[in-house]
């Protein structure tokens, strides 16, 4: 099939959630079908991975949008405009042009849309289509809002207002939509929705034994993601001291790229280390001992969570963070919610090698099982073929 992919970031390579799930979708998919991407990006440099991401598609159309002019479109939409701000955001006229000169050259068989941001585009083409979600985007803004304080607070209520308007009905103008999470799908109504749970490479995140170091914890993630400042801002609060206490020599790795302000002044407090970007989250995954996400916000599927137990790891998350995974707490991957139960499992994990060895092992088989890119090409193909024939129904 024709397949064209639109997505707000330009996909390569890979850091951010949304940039993942488009680049491993090609990846896999490129192998069944003929991709031509349209995409946004921000700054020339993104535009180093043009040949890399090549490699995929037979064409690529890009369009430049600064975060000025992006900030621009807010400010001068949002008033007279239902729309969500992170939709506002992404309006274009120049990509409105390009995609309508590409689909006036093209035929295509399908359409894959990547998120809410850019339903706006495609929502009204008279081509099946297909919509993928990470998450709820109201989901995560009603979680997000309890740790806001003040104008940041009101905003954020506006945006979630605006958001439950238009997630409501998004369904209704798409063949079908995926996301990655069965919890997200109870904030939707429509009956067109399939979950496809996110997934990890497993030639690329392996466990690497030799590489351990005792007593260190990691933390991965974008750490310009409000979700991620959240969880390491409480677990270095109230959880690190009593690990510190215990365990002297221990060290927390915060791993990820773009680390604010917040997150940088962290460094301050003994034993923890900012990394910033890192080459091979991998290789900086397979240096701890310990992984944690201990999520107080956020929604969809914690891929560092799915990462860390690629690469055998053993993980002690919370309830929010573990969400969707149905791996069995206990055996697969240990859950705590008070500050004193994580620093519980934490201990028992140090203390006790053969427990944290036995957990990871059955982390990886069950990333093993349930979460290989490569398995869900035929989910993919499948919801193509349906809605090509014209059948929409649940999945």
């Amino acid at each position: 099939m024709k397949i064209l992919f639109v997505t707000p970031r330009f996909p390569f390579p890979p850091y951010k959630g949304d940039q993942i799930l488009a680049f491993r979708r090609m990846q896999t998919l490129c192998q069944f079908h003929d991709i031509v991407l349209i995409t946004f990006y921000e700054s020339d440099s993104d535009l180093d991975g043009l040949a890399q991401l090549s490699e995929y598609c037979s064409e690529i159309y890009t369009v430049k949008l600064t975060k000025s002019q992006a900030l621009r479109n807010i400010l001068c939409h949002s008033p007279f405009s239902a729309l969500p701000f992170q939709v506002l955001y992404y309006e274009s006229k120049q990509f409105r042009t390009i995609l309508k000169k590409v689909l006036a050259k093209t035929n295509f068989d399908v359409i894959h849309t990547f998120l809410l941001r850019m339903a706006e585009y495609t929502k009204e083409i008279p081509c099946p289509k297909v919509i993928e979600l990470i998450d709820s985007m109201q989901l995560n803004f009603e979680r997000r809002i309890e740790a806001e304080s003040g104008i940041k607070r009101i905003i954020f209520k506006n945006e979630l207002n605006r958001l439950r308007k238009y997630e409501r009905n998004l369904g209704t103008h798409f063949d079908h939509m995926i996301l990655s999470a069965q919890k997200d799908k109870e904030y939707f109504t429509d009956n067109n929705i399939s979950v496809i749970q996110s997934c990890v490479p497993l030639d690329e995140f392996v466990p690497v034994l030799k590489m351990r170091k005792s007593f260190q914890i990691v933390f991965s993630g974008n750490m310009d993601y409000f979700p991620n400042i959240h969880a390491m801002k409480w677990f270095v609060a109230t959880c690190f001291p009593a690990v510190k206490m215990r365990y002297p020599e221990a060290t927390l790795v915060i791993a990820g790229k773009n680390p604010t302000k917040d997150v940088q002044r962290l460094a301050s407090i003994n034993g923890v280390v900012i990394t910033g970007f890192v080459k091979s989250m991998s290789a900086c995954l397979n240096q701890a001992s310990i992984a944690i996400a201990p999520m107080q916000s956020g929604s969809g599927i914690q891929t560092k969570i799915l990462e860390a137990m690629a690469c055998g790891l053993p993980v002690v998350t919370t309830s929010l963070g573990k969400g969707s995974i149905v791996a069995e707490p206990g055996r697969e991957l240990l859950v705590a919610d008070s500050a004193e139960d994580f620093f519980k499992e934490i201990d028992r994990l140090f203390r006790d090698s053969c427990l944290a060895e036995e957990i990871g092992n059955n982390a990886r088989k069950y990333v093993e099982r349930n979460h290989n890119w490569y398995n869900t090409v035929h989910s993919v193909n499948d919801i193509y073929c349906r809605i090509q024939k014209g059948d929409h129904d649940d999945n």
